[in-house]
This record gives structure tokens, sequence and C-alpha cells, in this order.
């Protein structure tokens, strides 16, 4: 199996860049790994610049019939004068990737492959650490993972709740 992600790469650039990719590859090898946080601070690379940052909503509701995994990441990004973004990241649903939305979604319609959680709150994995502070990061690193987790537990088992009611 090849995962591919919407990350910043062809496939996250948009949601008809992924369609093209997984319409080009047209292999029952190759899955889509669906991050919600990545279209928080992506542009939406469709028609002519400047172009906007993606919904993760919309970005979901076009590709989710190919979702293989699914990564759990949530932020609020806005693009600045200089035309970067700037991305604060949260906690699952507390950002704009939709994310108890599309659980609930998920949920409906019988998905069963897994969550990854990625809580870039406190760090960034890949973000320059001071050797230093070596200790200090990985404890913050560690207890974010753990508090990011059991948030996602509570917001998983309120979507679960919310879909099975709408049945």
């Amino acid at each position: 199996i090849y995962g591919h992600e919407n990350c910043m790469n062809y496939g996250g650039q948009s949601f008809l860049h992924t369609l093209k990719l997984l319409d080009h590859v047209k292999s029952p090898n190759f899955k889509l790994i669906f991050d919600t946080g990545n279209p928080c601070f992506t542009f939406r690379r469709i028609g002519n610049p400047p172009y906007p940052l993606q919904s993760t909503r919309e970005f979901y509701e076009n590709v989710r019939e190919f979702i293989y995994y699914v990564h759990i990441k949530d932020a609020v990004s806005t693009i600045q004068p200089d035309g970067s973004v700037k991305t604060i990241y949260t906690y699952a649903g507390e950002g704009n990737g939709d994310i108890p939305w599309i659980l609930t979604d998920l949920i409906k319609r019988g998905y069963d492959g897994g969550f990854s959680m990625e809580p870039h709150v406190a760090v960034v994995f890949h973000d320059r650490e001071d050797p230093k502070n070596a200790e200090l990061m990985a404890r913050k690193k560690y207890d974010t993972y753990i508090d990011y987790g059991r948030r996602f537990e509570k917001l998983l088992e309120e979507c679960r709740r919310k879909a099975a009611s709408e049945k």
C-alpha cells in the first residue's frame, strides 16, 4: 500500500489536484491519507492567484470516498500582508479544520480506518530543538500528546453520539 497525504505536495494543493492524482495512478494500492489540518494553512491552488486558503470541509467532501486513513490536526491560519501564512495550531475541534463535522460524517459512512494524532499545539515535531532544553521539550511533547489524545477521545465520543442520533 502506498499512502499519499494531502500535505505540502501536489495532492495537497487542492482537492482537484488529489482527484487528478488518484485518477492518473489508478491503483488499488494507492490510498489517500487525509490530514484535517493541512488545508487550514495551504493555499487553494485552483484558478489564478492570489489564492485563498483551503476549506478542510470542501477538500474532505470531494475526496472522502477515497480516504483510507485520517490524521487529526487542527489550526487557525491567516494570510499576512506579505502573502505568507501565519498558523496557530489548536486542539482538535478548536480550529478551522471542521473536525467535529468530518468525524461525524466519517462515522455515519462507516469509517473504521483509525486516526493518528498530530498535536502541533505545544511544539512541532520537526522544529529544531535546543539541546540544552531537550529533556524539558521531550516532557512537553509527551504531555501535549497525552492531553491531545484524551481530548480527541472525548470529541470522537461526542461525534459518535451525534452520528447515532442522526440515523
